[in-house]
């Protein structure tokens, strides 16, 4: 009995905390073709900068974006 009360206790939320919302953290996106040199770069992606723009440009006309962000 005491347990389930705990319980109720801890997932019970009142109006005013379901009024307040938590910030958003919004952070900058890297840009590894900048900020990896080629070795790096190579280790993260298993591709070469030059492979990994080749491929960007064979698929770039299929990308989708749902906004322009």
């Amino acid at each position: 009995m005491a347990r389930r009360r705990m319980v109720e206790d801890i997932f019970e939320s009142s109006d005013e905390e379901d009024n307040i919302r938590r910030p958003r953290w919004i952070r900058e996106r890297a840009d590894h073709f900048r900020d990896l040199d080629n070795k790096d770069f190579v280790t993260r992606f298993r591709l070469s900068k030059l492979s990994a723009l080749y491929v960007l440009e064979q698929i770039e006309n299929q990308l989708e974006f749902p906004s322009d962000r």
